[in-house]
């Protein structure tokens, strides 16, 4: 709730640091997946 209530002037750092966050995220749960695909074609 505290970051609704931020000055307007700080929201393009507080948005693009909430997308570099789910940005990280999305990478971190890809390379998971791949990796696990990877492994799984390799059992095979």
């Amino acid at each position: 709730m505290k970051k609704l209530s931020l000055p307007p002037n700080n929201q393009p750092k507080e948005t693009t640091g909430t997308f570099s966050a789910t940005l990280t995220n999305w990478l971190l749960l890809g390379s998971t997946w791949a990796g696990a695909l990877i492994t799984e074609l390799s059992a095979i």
